[in-house]
């Protein structure tokens, strides 16, 4: 048995395949990478810990943990927001070393994008007049056997702040 089939066919003008060839071409080159097959799997995540390093207008914010094996080193971009406990904005400038801060953060493959960074205010330590004068000794010490010129300034500047420290404190 011969099946009889008719089929009709229709030829586009060539100007008019030229122009879907066109729009086609167009459709896959402006498509992003990623929307073409590439999946990047992101997660946010929030991780509690202290400054170890950051200076305003930097790419990059490290962190240590407590307990932590190494320091943590995040992305910072401009859309990076900085806000305190209240959610009021912090001036970067005011994020220095040994801030606890809580990072929140997108892990993009192997980088990890800070996207809210919440810094905590410091609790005070309390500090004795036998502990004032004590650290105030060690960085006295530490001043006048220091090699580098910047170990040394600083532990100017700490013995400076014991002193003052010692003086203030009531047994």
């Amino acid at each position: 048995m011969k099946a009889n089939i008719n089929m009709k066919l229709t030829y586009l003008k060539p100007s008019a395949l030229t122009s879907i060839l066109a729009a086609a071409m167009f459709h896959i080159l402006s498509t992003p990478a990623s929307a073409q097959g590439t999946v990047t799997k992101t997660t946010t995540t929030t991780e509690r810990a202290t400054v170890a390093q950051y200076a305003p207008g930097s790419e990059r914010l490290i962190v240590t943990t407590r307990g932590g094996p190494a320091p943590m080193h995040y992305s910072v971009s401009k859309e990076t927001v900085f806000v305190d406990e209240t959610g009021a904005p912090v001036v970067v400038e005011k994020i220095t070393r040994g801030i606890p801060v809580t990072v929140h953060f997108v892990r993009d493959g192997e980088r990890m994008i800070a996207s809210r960074v919440v810094v905590q205010q410091p609790t005070p330590v309390k500090i004795t007049k036998s502990e004032a004068k004590a650290m105030r000794e060690y960085y006295e010490s530490l001043a006048r056997t220091a090699k580098d010129p910047r170990e040394k300034a600083e532990a100017k500047a700490q013995h400076a702040y014991y002193d003052k420290l010692e003086e203030e404190l009531k047994d």
